[in-house]
């Protein structure tokens, strides 16, 4: 091999090594906290399923290092032994730590008659909330 392949190749493994390492750890982190009363449930969609990868009972949190983004997740929180919240549908493409809440939200078309509904509220890492409206 000659200098400028050697140059170039040691270049190259340089470079990737300190790219990885601004890069890769910190980016692909993500953990969920349970900031609820209620067993938490998450769910992965893989191809056209959903496959469970996460139950967090209530104040407890899970991390994951290389998280592999973009993924699709519904969750949803139980009420009682007997009922949870509707599902919230949300992507996960950014790494930190989403806040998963139950909470008493408006319901204009809910069959019970009642002006409201428990819902499990997602905290993305930059403080936006949302959660499916049905």
């Amino acid at each position: 091999m000659n200098n400028k392949k050697i140059e170039k190749l040691i270049s190259l493994i340089i470079f990737g090594i300190f790219s990885s390492a601004t890069y890769g750890e910190g980016s692909m982190s993500v953990s969920f906290k349970n900031n609820s009363d209620g067993l938490l449930k998450c769910e992965k969609k893989d191809n056209a399923d959903y496959v469970t990868f996460l139950r967090l009972r209530p104040d407890e949190k899970k991390e994951f290092q290389n998280f592999h983004m973009p993924v699709d997740l519904r969750c949803y929180i139980s009420i009682s032994s007997n009922s949870v919240t509707t599902f919230t549908y949300f992507p996960i493409n950014k790494a930190g730590e989403y806040e998963l809440l139950k909470e008493k939200v408006p319901c204009e078309k809910c069959k019970s008659g009642t002006d409201s509904k428990w819902a499990t509220i997602v905290v993305y890492p930059d403080g936006k909330t949302f959660y499916s409206k049905w």
